[in-house]
């Protein structure tokens, strides 16, 4: 795969929560609640989540909270061979624990909502 472009390359730095793989829906539920706590508490953490769609189709998402309460999403669709292949930025509105919307596995800790595509830098 082409490196990552030089905006995620060289973004902001925020603490790491980890990383995590998911395959059918797995999650690394510690790294979620790093990341949420640290939107909780105006502190700012970045999580990077591949998530394994079929073999050989992947797409990885940073996800970042900063201290002045903007959610970020960079997504990296160029491993996916059904994607546009390119990189998507979003800021999004609303990051939820997982107890305050019912419909959603207790194991995904947070959703984010609200999301806007944004201009690549």
């Amino acid at each position: 795969p082409a490196a990552p472009p030089d905006w995620v390359v060289n973004r902001s730095p925020l603490a790491s929560c980890g990383e995590e793989r998911l395959v059918r829906g797995d999650t690394n539920v510690e790294a979620r609640q790093c990341l949420f706590d640290a939107f909780e508490a105006g502190r700012g953490a970045e999580l990077i989540s591949t998530e394994a769609i079929t073999e050989g189709r992947e797409v990885t998402r940073y996800l970042r909270v900063h201290e002045n309460g903007t959610i970020e999403v960079f997504t990296d669709w160029t491993r996916d061979s059904l994607a546009p292949g390119t990189w998507e930025r979003e800021t999004c509105g609303q990051i939820l624990s997982a107890e305050e919307v019912r419909d959603v596995w207790i194991e995904e800790v947070f959703i984010i909502l609200d999301c806007q595509d944004q201009p690549l830098p």
